[in-house]
C-alpha cells in the first residue's frame, strides 16, 4: 500500500476513491441527515455574510420610526402549513404599517431590492425550513388537501420550490402533484438540480412564471365546492390566523 500511494496515479486513485465513498455516504443519509446539516451550516454561512444588511435595514428602520414613520415593528411573523402538517413561522421584515399599506420609501425600499425574505435564512437555521422545498400553504388551502396531496408534508418548506414546470399551467393540482412527488422522493441529486435551476435562472434575469397558488379559491370558482364551504374554511382559517398572531404580538412590535 506505502508503495501504491507513493506514486502520483496510486495517490490520485485512492483519494478519488475516498471523494466517491463520501459523497455515497452524503447522497444515502441526506434524507435521515445531511439535509438538515447543510441547511444548518449554509444558512449560518449565508447569515454571517448577510449580517451587514440586516444591520443596514435596522438602521433604516430605525430612522425611519424617528423621522415619524409608521411602520408595524422590524420583523414580521406569519403563519404556514409545513412539515408533518405543522404549523410554522415565516419571518420577513416588516414593510407594512398596521393598516396593511406599505411602510413609505422604506418599506418600498426594501420590496424593491428583494430584501423583505432576507430574515427567512433564519427559518432554515432553527429548522421551520429548508433551502429547498415545497411551497407555504395557507390555513384555508390546507384544509382542502386529500390523503394524496398531503404527501407534501413529507418535506419542509423551502426558500426556492421545485414548481416552475407545474407552476406554468396555472392549475393548483400540478403544483400539488409535483410538490408530493418532489417531497417523497428528493434526494442530493433533485436538490442539487434545483438549486442550479434556480441560480441559473437568476443569473438569466428570468420572470418567475404568473401563477395563482390559491387551491381552495380555485375549487370554489370552478364549482367543485360551495361558496358556502369555501367561506365557512376561509372564516375558519382567519381565526386559526388570529390566534397564531396573537400569540406572536410581543415579537411583532
Amino acid at each position: 500500500m506505502h508503495e501504491f500511494l507513493s506514486t502520483g496515479w496510486g495517490l490520485a486513485i485512492f483519494i478519488a476513491f475516498d471523494v466517491i465513498a463520501a459523497f455515497a455516504v452524503v447522497a444515502i443519509g441526506y434524507r435521515l441527515l445531511f439535509k438538515r446539516l447543510f441547511d444548518i451550516l449554509f444558512s449560518a454561512i449565508a447569515l454571517i455574510f448577510t449580517a451587514p444588511a440586516f444591520l443596514w435595514v435596522y438602521v433604516k428602520y430605525r430612522t425611519y420610526k424617528k423621522g415619524g414613520g409608521e411602520v408595524d415593528g422590524f420583523l414580521r411573523v406569519d403563519p404556514a402549513v409545513g412539515k408533518k402538517g405543522e404549523t410554522v413561522k415565516m419571518t420577513t421584515f416588516q414593510t407594512k404599517r398596521a393598516d396593511g399599506e406599505v411602510a413609505g420609501e422604506y418599506g418600498k425600499g426594501l420590496e424593491e431590492r428583494a430584501l423583505r425574505t432576507l430574515p427567512r435564512l433564519i427559518d432554515v437555521f432553527w429548522g421551520r425550513a429548508s433551502f429547498v422545498g415545497v411551497a407555504p400553504v395557507c390555513f384555508e388551502d390546507a384544509a382542502f388537501l386529500d390523503d394524496a396531496q398531503e404527501g407534501r408534508y413529507a418535506a419542509r418548506i423551502g426558500l426556492i420550490s421545485p414548481l416552475k414546470e407545474a407552476q406554468k399551467s396555472g392549475k393548483p393540482e400540478a403544483w400539488l402533484e409535483a410538490e408530493t412527488e418532489y417531497a417523497q422522493g428528493y434526494t442530493l441529486f433533485t436538490d442539487t438540480r434545483v438549486f442550479f435551476g434556480w441560480l441559473l435562472s437568476k443569473i438569466r434575469a428570468e420572470k418567475a412564471p404568473a401563477t395563482t397558488l390559491s387551491y381552495a379559491k380555485s375549487l370554489q370558482e370552478r364549482g367543485i365546492i360551495t361558496k358556502e364551504e369555501y367561506d365557512s374554511v376561509l372564516e375558519s382559517a382567519a381565526d386559526e390566523a388570529k390566534e397564531f398572531y396573537a400569540t406572536q404580538k410581543p415579537t411583532r412590535k
